[in-house]
């Protein structure tokens, strides 16, 4: 099997992972830090994978399966944050997902009351707000995308 698999540079984060095999039943895989992955002794163990890094670099996110898969039947799937496109054109559409607006709309205002001379409790209340709609956002799942990976 593949130890390693390059991502498209659009995925910016992995979520969830796990494993579906040929009987359809789904293994979770953990997502561990850069030390943990460090520390595992012999990388080219091979069986079922129940762990992994997601190294974040520019070009795009690799991953890092452990142990190295043995079953090429087996599909890893995973729920990943995709990049925003970039605004960098007046006739670019912003590519978020509309429960995300008022978040950011309130957000965005409470960091520009001081500049406009609202008074610390409005500014405190903009920011709770914001907060208050980031969180609904996120518990949304709407800004995730599943990848599916075969044949390791």
């Amino acid at each position: 099997g593949t130890a390693s698999y390059t991502l498209n540079a659009k995925v910016m984060d992995v979520d969830r992972a796990f494993i579906r095999d040929t009987s359809n039943i789904d293994h979770p895989v953990n997502l561990i830090s850069k030390d943990d992955y460090l520390s595992l002794g012999d990388k080219t163990v091979t069986s079922m994978p129940s762990q992994l890094w997601q190294n974040k670099q520019i070009a795009g996110t690799i991953i890092y399966l452990y142990p190295v898969p043995d079953d090429a039947t087996d599909v890893l799937h995973m729920l990943v944050a995709n990049k925003l496109q970039d605004m960098d054109a007046a006739a670019n559409n912003i590519d978020l997902n509309a429960i995300w607006l008022r978040a950011l709309k309130y957000i965005l205002a409470a960091d520009l009351a001081p500049e406009m001379g609202f008074p610390q409790d409005e500014m405190m209340a903009l920011y709770r707000m914001g907060e208050q709609l980031k969180t609904e956002a996120i518990g949304s799942s709407g800004d995730f995308t599943s990848i599916f990976i075969s044949q390791y």
